[in-house]
């Protein structure tokens, strides 16, 4: 049977209204398409998919701090990832934060894009950590 919108095959977009602002979230359809995240293009087309009114506050919540870029030029105003662990203990925590900067943990900006990285709860590997602490993040909106 041939696909009629590839694009929602491929990618999942749920959409959160709330008074004055849009809430979307996006991952894979599956687990073995997990791989459309990191085509640049493909996440472009996702996201203009998404109907982000630049007039409104948007939430867009993914896995990792990837495509800020992306988001950014998309018109969302928040970004709320996770992935790094912050690396968890040496020399993975080198590692992270030579891949994502200063992008791996913390509330960062780039361009009108604020972009919030959380450590996490839980662990990738071995369960251990060393310099970072698990959390869990409570954000309040006024």
């Amino acid at each position: 049977m041939p696909l009629t919108n590839p694009t929602a095959a491929r990618m999942r977009v749920a959409a959160i209204r709330v008074p004055g602002a849009m809430i979307r979230r996006m991952s894979p359809a599956s687990p073995f398409l997990a791989n459309a995240l990191y085509n640049d293009d493909h996440f472009r087309s996702v996201l203009r998919h998404a109907d982000v009114d630049r007039d409104r506050a948007s939430i867009l919540l993914t896995h990792a701090p990837d495509r800020l870029q992306i988001a950014e030029e998309e018109g969302f105003s928040l970004q709320l990832s996770g992935h790094t662990h912050g690396g968890q203990f040496f020399p993975f925590t080198w590692i992270t934060s030579h891949i994502y900067g200063k992008f791996v943990y913390g509330l960062q900006r780039l361009g009108n894009l604020l972009v919030y990285v959380s450590y996490g709860a839980g662990t990738w590997g071995p369960p251990l950590r060393l310099g970072t602490t698990p959390e869990i993040v409570l954000i309040q909106f006024d």
